[in-house]
Parts: structure tokens; sequence; C-alpha cells
């Protein structure tokens, strides 16, 4: 590793103190989801919902979180990013979360897992705002589908979520299979 000596290289005045060596590890810490999750998407060639929604679920999550951190910084750079993700979270979620019920390993349990720790007391409402969805496209798909035959689509067996993409299980699986009846997938 090469060191490089603050008195010899004219563009460094100072060394990054303690306190700014604590910080960075911080911020890098808080940054490692957002790292990981690009990478999921990006090494996916058809990312789907449900692929993507237990992700944005963790991203989400981790932002109200930092939002109560005590250091003025991260609270200061959450707020930004929160600012952010809430302007795409209202467009996606209820089209992540249709995704969702629709996958037979999900259906409705995984909103009920992670739609109370983000909503809290309006996670009902929530829940039924999407159930409400649903069942509307079922009544547009039945009145496009009259008189024509209907086709069958296969998932892709190539595609395995259970796992990131280092083979580690998602730490979010633990927690929804604890609730829900499924089996660690």
């Amino acid at each position: 590793m090469y060191l490089i000596n603050c008195h010899n290289e004219s563009q460094y005045k100072a060394l990054p103190s303690a306190h700014d060596w604590q910080m960075a590890s911080e911020i890098c810490q808080k940054l490692e989801i957002f790292y990981d999750v690009t990478l999921l998407f990006s090494g996916t060639l058809y990312p789907t919902s449900n692929i993507f929604f237990p992700k944005v679920c963790q991203i989400k999550l981790a932002l109200m979180e930092w939002l109560d951190s005590p250091n003025s910084i991260i609270h200061q750079m959450t707020a930004s990013m929160v600012l952010k993700f809430n302007k795409y979270w209202g467009f996606i979620s209820g089209v992540m979360a249709i995704g969702i019920v629709l996958d037979t390993r999900y259906k409705i349990d995984l909103l009920d897992y992670f739609f109370p720790k983000i909503y809290r007391e309006e996670f009902d409402c929530e829940i039924e705002k999407v159930k409400a969805l649903c069942k509307e496209l079922v009544r547009e798909y039945e009145m496009n589908m009259k008189g024509k035959k209907l086709v069958s689509l296969h998932q892709n067996p190539n595609i395995n979520v259970s796992q990131s993409l280092d083979g580690r299980k998602d730490a979010w699986r633990r927690g929804f299979c604890k609730t829900s009846n499924c089996k660690e997938i």
C-alpha cells in the first residue's frame, strides 16, 4: 500500500483526523446497501419485481432508520436522499407490490411483512390499496380478454432470487419466513 506523507506531498495540507476516518467508515457502511443492490440489478439480465421489491423495501427501511441518526451529517444526507426516494416510491411501490402478489412464492405475505415496517399504523390501508389495484387489473383484463384465447406465461427457471450475487442468503428472507408460513427459500 502506498502511503502519502503530507509533509512531502504539496497537495495535502493535513491528514484526515480519527473523526474523519470514523465518518467515512460510517458513510461507507450506510451506502453498502446501494452497492449490493446496484450489483444485483446490473448483474441481472431481466430484473423483475420479485427481485426489485424486497431490495427497494430494504432501502426504504434503511433510509427511515438513518433519519434517526444522531450524527447531523448522516441525518442531512439521509433527508436529501429520502426526498428523492419518496418521489419515486409513490409511483413504483404499487406496481412492484402487484408483481409480488402475483408471485406464487410470496403473494400478499411479503406485503404483510414489509408494509407494517414501512407504513407503520397505515399499513392496512396501503395493503388494501394494492388489493383494490389488483382487482381493478383483473377486471380490466377480463374485459380485454372476452372472446380471446388465454396464453400461459412461463417463469424463467434460470433466475434464482433466493440469494444475493455473492451466494449469501438475503437477510430479509429470514425475517419474512419467520413471520409467514414459508420455508426459507
